[in-house]
């Protein structure tokens, strides 16, 4: 019985994880007025991409 209650739990939060991963970043952001905990992370000229700072990042945004 527990196994199923933990598995759920464990299984919502990563989708609810996935989904915040993929809003729109305009919605994360009206999420920091509520919380800022809750704001977009990105740097400023980022697309939003959440991998600021990883080896996939160009150095530079392309046009």
């Amino acid at each position: 019985m527990w196994q199923e209650i933990l598995t759920g739990a464990i299984v919502a939060v990563a989708a609810i994880a996935l989904l915040w991963r993929f809003l729109p970043q305009r919605w994360r952001a009206r999420a920091a007025s509520v919380h800022p905990a809750l704001g977009p992370t990105a740097k400023p000229g980022c697309g939003g991409c959440n991998a600021c700072g990883g080896e996939r990042c160009a150095p530079t945004r392309k046009p």
